[in-house]
């Protein structure tokens, strides 16, 4: 019997009294049927066929009817309306018996584009098709479907969408499937400072807002940008003792990080405690000793001085090495105390004086007039003497006297008494 192949955008033909089936089944033995959109397979001389509407059924083609099929070079993947009798093969299941054969083409199975599937907040999909063909989509496994709008679908959810296309005189495109997943962001955190100490701050990280579930924080302090690593994880409040700042960010279970917060963090440096000047007055000569005012371990602190009566600061010119410090002259003595990793303490401030064995009843007149004094109380005395008060303490030879008796030590070592009035 001659094969006759149609014309693919001829109608479908159909031979009288043939029943249209997409699927058969027993009761279908003995009958001319009209199988819809099959597709045929073969194995060396063995042919089946495979139905659209159900692929896990196969059934037998018993090629004698129309020879050897060896008009069909290579008939996988093709489909066709296959008009035969259906008889019951050796096994006793329904076995096609063909007597024509009309190839149909598919409309082309279309193309879903999107700029991605796993999204945040909501994306779009866009589907490719063939010229001309109806285009419908589905979000619920096909349960309902409606007509592709020729222009961007929005999906805001996790889901499958599906799409097949139809062209008038052809099949129905295959279905196609594409899965978008819809992401979550975490929430943002706050960063706290809780405690502030004698040179520190506790700083603590936590959500914005209430979080149901587990989450975890990370962080950094040298500026950089958190990650999700176990170096970066938060594991409770930080005991900051300098300026940073400090970064983190949080990641709630099944969601993507949040956005970084970053916040500086000031921490207000300790100031160093006070100095204390020990004072030991000798015949002529005085003593200094400088020490921090509380006991503080050796090696944690260092102590500047001056002794011209300006203010101390930060030199090693004027470290202080510990050892007394002999004063044969009077003067000021200014000190502070810089304790490591602290600012500078407050300066200590001491006159020095150094007293001397002369009494003031014992000292003589100046009879010879090398010792004078101006009416604006200036002292003229031989170069080399020394000028005292009744108190024994030292001045300056050059200083403003006011009333008063005072000890002038000639460079003999005589003293003489002078009168200030």
């Amino acid at each position: 019997m001659p094969v006759k192949v149609t014309d693919p955008e001829a109608e479908h033909l159909r031979v009288p009294r043939a029943t249209v089936r997409e699927l058969i089944s027993d009761s279908d033995i003995g009958s001319l049927v009209a199988m819809q959109s099959s597709e045929i397979s073969t194995d060396t001389q063995t042919y089946t066929i495979s139905p659209e509407a159900d692929h896990s059924k196969v059934y037998s083609l018993n090629p004698a009817p129309l020879g050897l099929l060896d008009w069909m070079a290579d008939p996988d993947g093709e489909v066709f309306v296959i008009t035969s009798y259906v008889m019951s093969g050796p096994d006793g299941k329904p076995e096609l018996w063909p007597i024509r054969i009309d190839a149909v083409r598919h409309t082309y199975d279309p193309v879903i584009v999107a700029p991605e599937t796993v999204f945040v907040g909501s994306t779009t999909f866009t589907v490719d098709s063939e010229l001309g063909a109806y285009v419908w989509w589905s979000t619920d496994g096909g349960a309902t479907w409606q007509e592709y709008p020729d222009a961007p679908v929005t999906v805001d959810r996790t889901c499958t969408v599906s799409v097949y296309a139809q062209l008038p005189g052809l099949s129905d495109s295959q279905t196609v499937s594409l899965d978008f997943t819809r992401e979550y962001v975490s929430g943002g955190v706050t960063i706290e400072p809780t405690a502030t100490g004698n040179g520190y701050i506790d700083v603590e990280i936590l959500p914005e807002e209430p979080v149901e579930g587990d989450y975890r924080i990370y962080c950094t302090t040298d500026g950089s940008e958190p990650e999700v690593k176990t170096s970066h994880r938060y594991k409770g409040a930080m005991r900051l003792r300098s300026t940073v700042t400090v970064k983190a960010l949080m990641v709630e279970e099944g969601k993507r990080p949040g956005a970084v917060n970053a916040c500086q963090v000031i921490v207000p440096q300790a100031v160093s405690g006070a100095t204390k000047i020990h004072v030991k007055e000798g015949d002529g000569i005085t003593a200094v000793i400088i020490t921090p005012f509380y006991v503080i371990p050796q090696g944690s602190f260092t102590i500047y001085y001056t002794t011209d009566g300006t203010e101390p600061y930060v030199d090693p010119a004027l470290e202080y090495d510990g050892s007394a410090l002999m004063f044969r002259e009077p003067c000021t003595i200014k000190a502070i105390l810089l304790q490591n990793g602290m600012l500078p303490g407050e300066v200590a401030s001491m006159a020095i004086r150094v007293v001397t064995g002369i009494a003031a009843p014992g000292a003589d007149t100046d009879s010879d007039s090398q010792v004078s004094c101006t009416p604006d109380g200036a002292v003229s005395a031989p170069e080399g003497s020394r000028l005292y008060d009744m108190a024994g303490r030292q001045l300056r030879i050059d200083a403003r006297l006011r009333k008063g008796i005072y000890i002038v030590v000639l460079p003999s070592g005589k003293p003489v008494k002078l009168l200030v009035d």
